[in-house]
């Protein structure tokens, strides 16, 4: 993360803080996915309907 770059939140129900950071913006205007957790659910979510069709089993 840099200094002034945004960030992207969501509000969590347990823990010490309100928020979880899910994302920071990178050059261009995008965000980078840095929940591990939001990352394995979409890659399942993506798996389980085809859009990756090079992991389908033998």
């Amino acid at each position: 993360m840099v200094g002034g770059e945004a960030g992207f939140r969501t509000v969590k129900e347990l823990g010490k803080t309100w928020y979880g950071l899910i994302a920071v913006e990178v050059p261009g205007g995008v965000g980078a996915v840095i929940d591990t957790w939001l990352q394995m659910r979409a890659f399942e979510a993506w798996l389980g309907s085809g859009l990756i069709p090079w992991l389908k089993g033998g």
